[in-house]
């Protein structure tokens, strides 16, 4: 999976003090494309396929890694070097989306999985 390769790019631009908007929007992009490839194998999964959960999984520490990458690109621009607290609520928020089970409200649909997904 391809989740690995934004981790690293999310770090590498972190460590050269890169965090800008126009990072964000490109792993954006890739994050909203693994989301797609994910609801399309989904779909066709009958079995339950053993990489699934491993799958989501990635694709859930890349969209925490985003979100506090995206905290530190909006601190940049600020001019303040600080992460926001938004930082830190956002992981929580995320970890609650991502172990309801398909039961929620999401905000988004692909952030919740149907029952028996996770």
């Amino acid at each position: 999976m391809r989740a690995p390769g934004l981790l690293a790019e999310l770090e590498k631009e972190t460590a050269r003090g890169n965090a800008t908007y126009a990072e964000v929007e490109e792993s954006e992009a890739d994050l909203e494309r693994f989301d797609k490839w994910l609801a399309r194998i989904a779909a066709r999964d009958h079995f339950g396929a053993p990489g699934g959960i491993a799958a989501r999984e990635a694709v859930e520490r890349c969209r925490t890694a985003l979100a506090a990458f995206e905290d530190a690109a909006i601190a940049a621009q600020a001019g303040s070097g600080a992460l926001p607290a938004s930082a830190t609520l956002r992981a929580v928020e995320q970890e609650q989306v991502s172990t309801c089970g398909g039961t929620c409200s999401s905000r988004s649909a692909q952030a919740c999985w149907p029952p028996g997904w996770l």
